[in-house]
């Protein structure tokens, strides 16, 4: 990969788990793209995503606009999250599967990990492994010889590895590259919803990045306090959590990592918290009025937050979309 000067600031773009609200990020991208003329795959050295966040940091960093994964949100959302009736949701999980593979399948196409390591991006990709020893994964491109695990990969894969939420999806099985075997994985904000603080550590420990020369924008799909708890306690198993029990999952690990990365980064990181309660929003809620609240919401907290500091500092002009084109 192509080395960076040294002393430049190495940025990364952080991409929280979070089902359908990953449109709030995107749209938010898409916006800010728009306004400052730039490809985020220009910004960013480093795109790290968790579940819904993986499908947008792989999409950008082999080479999307955010406005292209945008359109791509609205338009498979109601086909991913389809509706069921109750009993099924019981006994099996509450959506398809394969209309998560075919649509990932659809925006990746045969795109692997090595394309983009060929685009010069790194990317850090959680997901929870349910087949070997070590339950955490972090699928990143072979950035070094010792590296020879990843880069044969699909990006469609590594998403669908990432994004198989307990409850929602069936536990995901991917082809391991160039054998016969499959491993088995679900949801990597189990571990790792705001996947920032792996970001950082690999900057670090692998590409020995001084802390002070790393600036990092990482994007919520919940706003910084949640609506008020329910006191009652709960009965156990899932007639007294239900789909709760994964959302209050994922928040913890974003709240932990995110008090990390920010202890970590101090002024260096930047939380970017939507203009709006989305965390209202159900996981799986792809009814159009919901999409387009998640788009408003993005686009109006780009354009508040475009004349910040650290907003214009991120942006800086590297390549313009049209230098790219």
């Amino acid at each position: 990969m192509e080395a960076k000067k040294e002393n430049e600031t190495f940025k990364i773009l952080s991409l929280d788990g979070g089902g359908i609200r990953g449109l709030f990020s995107i749209s938010l991208l898409a916006k800010l793209e728009q306004e400052f003329n730039v490809k985020c795959t220009d910004i960013f050295d480093m795109f790290a995503g968790t579940s819904t966040g993986s499908i947008i940091a792989l999409g950008l960093a082999s080479g999307m606009t955010a406005s292209e994964i945008q359109k791509f949100y609205q338009d498979i959302g109601p086909k991913i999250f389809t509706k069921k009736p109750s009993l099924w949701n019981i006994l099996f999980a509450k959506h398809n599967a394969n209309n998560l593979k075919r649509s990932l399948e659809q925006i990746f196409k045969q795109k692997t990990v090595q394309d983009v390591m060929n685009n010069n991006k790194y990317i850090i990709i959680p997901a929870t492994n349910l087949s070997g020893p070590l339950v955490t994964r972090i699928f990143k491109t072979d950035y070094k010889k010792e590296f020879n695990e990843h880069n044969t990969y699909k990006l469609c894969d590594i998403a669908l590895a990432s994004s198989s939420a307990p409850t929602y999806f069936k536990t995901c099985g991917i082809s391991k590259p160039n054998t016969d075997s499959k491993e088995y994985f679900c949801d990597g904000g189990l571990f790792a919803n705001n996947p920032g603080v792996c970001a950082i550590t690999e900057a670090v420990k692998h590409l020995q990045k001084n802390v002070k020369e790393i600036k990092m924008l990482s994007i919520p799909t919940e706003s910084k306090f949640r609506k008020k708890a329910d006191s009652k306690p709960r009965r156990g198993f899932l007639t007294g959590w239900g789909e709760e029990l994964i959302e209050t999952t994922l928040h913890a690990t974003t709240q932990i990592n995110n008090h990390i990365a920010e202890f970590i980064l101090a002024e260096n990181y930047f939380r970017a918290e939507p203009l709006g309660h989305i965390q209202n929003i159900k996981l799986d809620d792809a009814n159009e009025k919901t999409l387009n609240t998640l788009v408003n919401i993005g686009h109006s907290t780009a354009v508040a937050l475009k004349n910040s500091p650290f907003i214009q500092d991120i942006f800086k002009e590297r390549i313009t979309i049209e230098q790219n084109a």
